[in-house]
Order: C-alpha cells, then structure tokens, then sequence
C-alpha cells in the first residue's frame, strides 16, 4: 500500500516549500500589469502621452497606446496561468513560468520608471523559479 507520508521540505504534488508562495507572488504580479492596462487605455482615449524607456520616447499615438495596452494584459495573464501551472504541474511549469516572467521584464524595462517594481520583482522571481538546490518546479530545469 503506498505510504501518504510526505518527507520534510516538499509537498504531496512534488512542489518545493516556496512553490505556492512564489506562485502566489507571480500571479499578483500579473494582475499589477493592469495598472499598465488602465493606464495605457485611459491615454489612448484622453490623448494624453505615455512616456517609455525612460522618458526617452513619449507615445502618444491612441492606436500604439492600446496596442501596449493589449501587451500589458496578455503579459499579466502569462503570469497569472503561469502561476497556476506552477502550483498545479510544478514539472511543466519550468518554461512557461520562465517566459511569462521574461517577457514581463521587457514591458516593465520599456516602462521605466513607472514599472521599476515590476522590473525588480521580475529579475527576483526568475532568480527564485531558476535557484537550485530546491527548483520550484518538479525536476531540476536545465
């Protein structure tokens, strides 16, 4: 008869102690993108500017604001699936927790200064899902 008994420092599914809370963390963060959502919406229909890369580039075109928005919301719902794929398939999670998580440090390093956050939670979270000894996810990702 199989044991229930779970050895210490991992979980029933596999997942290491810090997978529900990283994953946790992940899909707030994807939900933080629609600050960026509204934010981008709102210019577009009030044509006002949005400034990126610094300040370097000041967007004010209504069609280049909505498209950003639209990546901003396709981003944080990556994190938000991502997430859950995390805590749900923690072995196939490696990949797309890793994509989600890159493509939403290019958004939030184009958005500087307002997503310096974003940009810092994103390169801590990818440091924590790609850490070893204890791999957030199943098996050790190479």
């Amino acid at each position: 008869m199989p044991s229930l008994h779970t050895p210490s420092g991992s979980s029933a599914a596999g997942r290491g102690r810090w997978t529900v809370p990283a994953a946790v963390v992940i899909a707030l963060h994807g939900l933080a993108h629609g600050v960026a959502v509204v934010n981008n919406f709102t210019r577009a229909s009030n044509g006002r500017s949005d400034a990126y890369l610094g300040g370097a580039v000041s967007i004010s075109e209504p069609t280049v604001l909505r498209a950003l928005a639209v990546a901003w919301a396709f981003v944080g719902l990556g994190l938000v699936l991502a997430a859950g794929l995390l805590v749900l398939r923690p072995g196939a999670a490696g990949v797309p927790v890793t994509a989600a998580l890159a493509a939403s440090l290019i958004l939030c390093v184009a958005g500087v200064w307002a997503a310096v956050i974003g940009a810092v939670l994103d390169i801590a979270l990818l440091w924590v899902v790609r850490r070893r000894p204890e791999p957030l996810f199943g098996a050790a990702i190479t």
